[in-house]
């Protein structure tokens, strides 16, 4: 098991975190908690921790001064940072130690549990070795997983447009994938299973797209990756209007879209430019198209569709410099547009959404 310390100096909170989280089914126990860094330093130096939780601002020890105290001598502890909305700048020192996981408060379990599937997805313990099931075994626990009831519920909560739904009945997979004990190889084969299932039953659609997303998934370097894969696969359902799943999409418009997510990033994607290079349409009809398809100009798709893949980056590395996040979702060359787009969208500028944000939700 997973080895939690909780560090808060707020009763409720610990009492919160303790009751309603389902550590166990993320093969995670809480070993201890504390009421300030000082109690937690002792406790980390007597026994063993995987992982801590800690709150920022605490009496006697803050978390700052626990973290750096800690990774002084033992660098192997993974840091969890819950922080509140005045305490970005004390948060983003953390940086400096290697921590890259901030959750905000009011903290959601969902947030909870996708950083505990980053943080302990790919955690295979010596003991625990020759514990993991073969998935070729006959009879093997791990291979007894089945994906349909997921797909039904992905399936349901698409057409009731419940977005935020998505994410709880993933983690509710891996949870599953975590309870049967199943290794990243056998996690791949299950989220394969899932795609092929979701495009079976045309919650998600085309052949081109399955090949893409089964390349990404057999290259993922750890279970949080996977979940990454899918859930952005199945939330990009969301930006492609209402009619997708009352009837199928336009081919020519499904096969731009799949052109999109391989290509985002080139500088150079204009309706002109696919117009005469992947659908062979006159750009004036394609515009009108795709305008009713998707119920967005392709201009606006494309930069809400950049904009979102630079949040997730932002997510997964709050440090990244604003040109390498313009670069890597297809502004080389107007990092200030990419800037005024983003906060177009978001409301707030790249770096005040790194100050702002949750990693890796």
């Amino acid at each position: 098991m997973v080895k939690i310390l909780l560090v808060d100096d707020e009763a409720f909170s610990l009492k919160g975190m303790q009751g309603l989280v389902p550590w166990s089914q993320w093969n995670c126990e809480i070993a201890a908690v504390a009421n300030n860094g000082k109690r937690a330093l002792e406790i980390l130096n007597s026994q063993k921790i995987d992982i801590v939780f800690t709150d920022i601002k605490m009496p006697e020890m803050d978390g700052l001064e626990l973290i750096r105290e800690v990774k002084m001598i033992n660098s192997h502890i993974d840091f969890v940072i819950i922080t509140g909305y005045g305490e970005f700048e004390y948060a983003q020192k953390a940086v400096k130690y290697g921590v890259k996981n901030y959750l905000l408060k009011p903290v959601g379990i969902s947030e909870i549990e996708e950083t505990l599937l980053e943080l302990t997805g790919n955690q295979v313990h010596p003991e625990q070795e020759q514990e993991v099931p073969d998935l070729q075994k006959e009879g093997s626990e791990c291979s007894c997983i089945s994906v349909e009831s997921f797909v039904e519920e992905i399936l349901i909560s698409v057409t009731q447009k419940n977005w935020n739904k998505i994410s709880e009945i993933l983690l509710l997979f891996f949870k599953e994938i975590s309870n049967h004990r199943c290794n990243l190889e056998q996690t791949r084969v299950h989220a394969i299973n899932l795609l092929s299932s979701l495009i079976k039953n045309e919650i998600i659609y085309s052949n081109d797209k399955t090949l893409l997303l089964a390349g990404e998934i057999g290259s993922a370097k750890n279970q949080s990756g996977i979940y990454n894969i899918l859930k952005d696969q199945i939330l990009l359902t969301q930006n492609q209007g209402e009619q997708s799943f009352s009837r199928k999409m336009n081919p020519h418009i499904q096969k731009i879209l799949i052109y999109l997510i391989k290509h985002y990033k080139d500088n150079n994607l204009t309706l002109k430019w696919l117009s005469e290079n992947v659908v062979y349409l006159k750009s004036d009809y394609l515009g009108k198209l795709f305008l009713s398809e998707t119920g967005k100009t392709f201009a606006q798709y494309l930069t809400e569709f950049r904009i979102a893949r630079a949040v997730e980056y932002q997510r997964g590395d709050s440090t990244i410099q604003i040109h390498t996040l313009a670069e890597l979702v297809g502004y080389q060359d107007n990092v200030s547009y990419f800037i005024k787009q983003y906060k177009k969208i978001t409301g707030m500028t790249p770096v005040e959404f790194a100050m702002s944000s949750v990693v890796n939700a």
